[in-house]
């Protein structure tokens, strides 16, 4: 688990978390489950810690991903990749060779581990640097420096982590991080107070049997890399700059705690900082009397809901202490989701000292599943699994009542008469083909769509996976449709039929989301029954009431199939669908065809006809016709000239008509080129 987390800045675009682990529940591994490396530098005398090569999506800090220091002026690094011909460490004499480098301990043991954040602002682009080298040293009782992480991150590297949660600090917003494990200092003093003459710990081996320090902190080194250069396939740094801070062996703040409690007074939590599971309000008064302190609480509260195996963030708000720190918020949620499963609230505290910028960070995470209990609206009374029932008062028109004889007073009577309703009259809305607004439910038949199945028409998938159905049921009568009114109907189930013949049903979920009063209803298949009821022989479901008796009444039966079943259905379909279509259009072309054919003896009617009419022309003004030349004749010739003109435009015009036709013609046989039998 973890434990606090402390914030260094090293540049306006980079930030170091270090993250203590818990020490009453600590973050451990193995040595005989998790190998570990120990890499000796005889020429300055500083030995490496990494995790074994294979570790490195677990732990990161492993060789690959490091580098080495190779003079005493610290300007220049040697980058220890693997993914060379040669690596470094077994091309340079003064460091352990790669067969060498695993440490075999006579017996293993749990070795506890922190880790630290690399986090990285919004944008950063390395400034025209090459990366940076992050290190983590410890000191041994001669004084000599050992790296428990020697991590290098590239500017052309891609492997950080895009924060979900990105956070504002100095007015930065951080957005990636790289996460780094390494041997948690405490367990290495712990080992060199308890263990000093155990020669086969990790105190030991990695200092060369010194031990460490115990009265020293962890050092931290960030290095910027100015330049690279490769020679002999091995690749250099040149340092710029370089940043150094110390993290302090024990977690001071550990008393500190984020805590989130269900109130006993009501439905809601409280949420509160605590100093030894008390009040913190002293233990931050203490610490503003130091100096340089000016120490604030920053809470933040972050919520999350469950649908199948999806987190969706509902919640994120913010709000500042600067006094009265023993006060708790009270808080409660809204579930806002109609599937939603469980809802989970991340409660962080921040402690942040203004005059210094220094942050501790606790946080607490719980997960609940009583959603029904903090929904959009207060809970509904549950009046019962039984029929809707009219309540009928009979009107007594006396105080004594006579019959047969029998006198006596009345003090009226209520009768219970069920409800009942026949299931032929019921419709069906499969709500998962619905698209409906923000995720709102229906209220309103103007809003529910057309689609509608009648009994036995709707034809469900069941996938291998969680399945939520939800759907609307309706009543049709004389022609009117109506929500099925299901407050009051009973319990809800849907069935399915076993190889057996036997009846599988599942309860309906009940959330505040799912409208009842609308014909709402919704149902949950789990993953473990999906996989059997795919197997089933039968292939019908049936929607129930079971009635306080133990009866069971019909309220709608369908049919189901498999989500593989469903796509190849559907990919048949689609098969069909295009095939119709090519038939579709094979039938306009000939369509077409058949037009151009007709356009086309038009043509040949009118062109003949042209020929016709300058035949006569020419011969009426050949000067030696004996048809004399009259005004009549004239005339004539005139109205023949004319008509000349007007088949000459509409032949004209048709030839412009085939021309069109025949680009449309040859632009369909371009997109249609499909066989209807393929």
């Amino acid at each position: 688990m973890n434990g606090t987390s402390r914030y260094f800045q090293v540049n306006p675009n980079i930030l170091i978390e270090y993250i203590y682990t818990d020490r009453l529940d600590p973050a451990q591994f193995n040595t005989g489950d998790t190998g570990v490396y120990i890499m000796k530098d005889t020429g300055l005398g500083r030995n490496y810690f990494f995790f074994d090569d294979a570790e490195e999506q677990t732990f990161k800090n492993v060789r690959d991903l490091s580098s080495v220091l190779l003079d005493e002026t610290q300007s220049r690094y040697g980058y220890l990749n693997i993914d060379k011909p040669t690596a470094l460490n077994d091309e340079l004499d003064r460091l352990t060779d790669s067969d060498s480098l695993a440490v075999d301990f006579a017996t293993d043991y749990d070795i506890p581990y922190d880790k630290f954040r690399i986090h990285f602002a919004s944008g950063y682009d390395f400034e025209g640097n090459d990366g940076f080298i992050v290190e983590a040293q410890v000191i041994n009782r001669l004084g000599r420096r050992h790296n428990l992480s020697s991590i290098t991150y590239l500017a052309s590297d891609s492997y950080a982590i895009i924060n979900p949660r990105p956070f504002l600090i100095g007015g930065a917003e951080y957005s990636s991080y790289v996460e780094v494990s390494l041997p948690a200092i405490y367990g290495l003093i712990a080992e060199a107070q308890d263990d000093a003459e155990d020669t086969d710990k990790l105190n030991s081996r990695l200092t060369n049997g010194y031990g460490i320090d115990t009265s020293e902190d962890l050092k931290f080194k960030v290095s910027t890399i100015r330049s690279s250069e490769t020679i002999n396939a091995q690749r250099y740094f040149n340092i710029l700059d370089k940043v150094e801070f110390s993290i302090p062996v024990g977690d001071e703040f550990e008393g500190i705690t984020a805590n989130i409690e269900q109130a006993e007074e009501g439905d809601y939590f409280l949420l509160s900082a605590k100093f030894n599971g008390g009040s913190i309000q002293d233990y931050i008064t203490l610490l503003n009397t130091q100096p340089n302190s000016n120490w604030v609480i920053i809470n933040n509260l972050y919520q999350v809901e469950q649908i199948g195996q999806t987190l969706i963030e509902t919640n994120n708000e913010t709000w500042i202490q600067n006094s009265d720190f023993e006060e708790a918020r009270f808080w409660r949620p809204v579930i806002r989701n109609e599937r939603a499963l469980s809802y989970t609230i991340d409660y962080t505290v921040r402690l942040f000292n203004r005059s210094t910028n220094e942050q501790i960070i606790k946080r607490a995470v719980e997960t609940f599943d009583d959603v029904t209990k903090y929904g959009k609206s207060l809970k509904r009374i549950d009046l019962g699994a039984t029929p809707v029932i009219d309540e009928i008062y009979n009107l007594v028109q006396g105080n004594e009542i006579k019959m047969q004889g029998f006198l006596g007073k009345s003090e009226g009577s209520v009768q219970y008469v069920p409800n009942f309703f026949d299931s032929a009259n019921i419709l069906i809305q499969d709500i998962n083909e619905v698209n409906t607004q923000n995720g709102q439910t229906q209220t309103s038949l103007q809003n529910v769509p057309e689609k509608r199945y009648k009994q036995g028409e709707l034809k469900i998938a069941i996938s291998p996976f969680d399945n939520y159905l939800k759907f609307i049921l309706l009543t049709s009568k004389d022609n009117q449709i109506n929500f099925f009114n299901l407050t009051q109907v009973g319990e809800l189930r849907i069935a399915f039929t076993d190889n057996n013949n036997s009846q599988v049903s599942y309860k309906n979920l009940v959330t505040e989301s799912v409208n009842p009063d609308s014909g709402e209803v919704l149902f949950y298949v789990p993953k473990a029954a999906a996989a059997e009821i795919q197997s089933y022989v039968n292939r019908e479901f049936y929607i129930i009431i079971r009635t306080d008796n133990g009866g069971d009444n019909l309220v709608y039966s369908g049919t189901f199939v498999t989500e593989s079943e469903r796509t190849k259905e559907n990919s048949v379909n689609y098969i069909q669908n295009l095939q119709n279509t090519v038939l579709n259009k094979n039938e306009n072309i000939e369509s077409l065809q058949e037009t151009i054919s007709r356009k086309d003896r038009e043509i040949e009617r009118l062109t003949a006809l042209v020929s016709t009419k300058e035949e006569q022309i020419q011969f009426l003004k050949n000067p030696n016709s004996t048809i004399q030349r009259t005004s009549p004749a004239k005339a004539n010739l005139q109205k023949i000239e004319n008509s000349q003109s007007d088949v000459r435009v509409v032949t004209s015009q048709t030839n412009e008509k085939r021309k069109v036709d025949i680009r449309k013609k040859g632009n369909l046989l371009k997109n249609v080129k499909l066989n209807p039998n393929k």
